[in-house]
């Protein structure tokens, strides 16, 4: 629950945004993913660390959804701020707008943005005492079928609680049709 004024003065350089980069890669300190190296130096003017041992070059960005990016570090930080902190949904054109970037770029942020937080989601597992339910998601179509015969999309919702009976995680998946051999 970071304000805005906190973030903008903890994330206001490149480089208070590539050590946070730094701090977040390697929390037990430098490890070279070639050669299992433990000290490096940095290239400034790059954003790039090198392995002393090896002398390969690292960007803390490799490995990442980010990886390859010519974006700055302080804009990839700045959309993952705007992306989080909006209940509805954050639009490419409202990255656009806020970072300066062409709308290309802005849709690149948030297509990476999607995938980092999918790739994190597969890795939970629901477990305990999960109820299932499924949905309809899209607008009416006037005059038609409701409920079951629907056009909508169909979405099966799975909820793992916690002993107390609280949500732990949701997951949600399109299916093509509700029938028990699906679920």
């Amino acid at each position: 629950n970071m304000s805005i004024l906190d973030f903008q003065k903890r994330f206001d350089t490149e480089e208070k945004c590539h050590n946070y980069f730094i701090q977040l890669r390697y929390p037990n300190g430098f490890k070279c993913p070639h050669c299992g190296g433990t000290s490096c130096g940095e290239i400034k003017t790059r954003n790039l660390l090198r392995c002393k041992t090896c002398r390969k070059q690292i960007s803390v960005t490799s490995g990442t959804v980010f990886h390859g990016t010519h974006l700055s570090l302080l804009q990839i930080i700045w959309a993952m701020y705007l992306f989080a902190n909006d209940k509805r949904g954050c639009s490419a054109v409202q990255i656009q707008r806020n970072l300066k970037v062409n709308y290309d770029t802005a849709l690149y942020l948030l297509q990476r943005l999607r995938k980092a937080m999918k790739s994190r989601d597969d890795k939970y597992m629901l477990q305990g005492i999960v109820e299932l339910d499924d949905t309809y998601v899209g607008t009416s179509t006037h005059g038609k079928k409701r409920g079951r015969g629907t056009e909508k999309a169909k979405v099966i919702v799975a909820v793992s609680q916690t002993e107390d009976g609280k949500a732990a995680y949701i997951k949600m998946r399109v299916v093509t049709n509700l029938k028990a051999t699906t679920f």
